[in-house]
């Protein structure tokens, strides 16, 4: 129970994607942020979670999605997932995964909110 009382405190936050160069190599997504000179390989999961990340959407979204793609029954080992997923992108700059009251100075702003 520990571990989805930690995830479910993440449920309203909305990770922002930053600026990062991105591809597809197979069933692996290669991203590598414009600041950071490591690359990172994201397997199908990891993928998936990554693309879910639009400034948008919220942590719960992403998880119900992530369940039904990939068939995950059990909601606290999938939250918990999700949320490690999250959190390593962001120390590796290619999410910010921080409260929804904050923003984060380099987002990349939806072309929606641009125009608005």
């Amino acid at each position: 129970m520990h571990r989805w009382f930690i995830a479910k405190m993440f449920f309203e936050w909305v990770p922002i994607p930053l600026p990062a160069y991105t591809r597809r190599d197979g069933d692996f997504l290669l991203a590598q942020p414009r600041d950071y000179p490591e690359m990172v390989y994201l397997n199908t999961p990891g993928a998936f979670i990554f693309e879910q990340c639009d400034g948008r959407t919220d942590v719960e979204t992403i998880l119900k999605r992530y369940m039904v793609e990939f068939l995950r029954g059990d909601r606290a080992a999938a939250a918990y997932e999700v949320v490690q997923v999250l959190r390593q992108l962001d120390r590796r700059l290619i999410v910010y995964f921080g409260p929804p009251e904050s923003n984060h100075p380099n987002a990349v702003v939806p072309y929606e909110q641009q125009t608005a």
